[in-house]
């Protein structure tokens, strides 16, 4: 599987297993992001530890749940190997969701946020 949905209180978390989140990966991925926000989840951490390389279909769908949230909720990212890190800077991602070390970290944020 190369993604898993698990709840931690109220904010869900998606840990990518995938090493890469690309054309081939990233509809099911988005389709799957989209889905939970249409379930109602507002508070959502994307734990990429395992991530080693995402292209513009993988950017794509962060910002298709991102617009999906319409305003109500945040999605943040965690895990972000550096030369992705650089990737996010770049294309100005790291301005639109907040990036954090770790899940607990990203939780907490979150958490508290409600």
């Amino acid at each position: 599987m190369p993604f898993t949905v698990e709840p931690s209180g109220d904010v869900i978390v998606i840990k990518v297993h995938a090493k890469r989140l690309d054309a081939y990966l990233a509809p099911e991925f988005k389709a799957r992001l989209i889905y939970l926000v249409q379930s109602g989840h507002e508070r959502i951490v994307i734990d990429m530890a395992a991530l080693e390389f995402i292209d513009s279909s993988g950017l794509g769908a962060l910002i298709a749940g991102l617009k999906a949230l319409g305003g109500h909720g945040e999605i943040v990212l965690c895990g972000i190997a550096p030369r992705l890190l650089s990737l996010f800077q770049l294309t100005h991602v790291d301005k639109l969701l907040h990036i954090f070390d770790n899940v607990e970290e990203a939780v907490s944020r979150l958490a508290t946020s409600a």
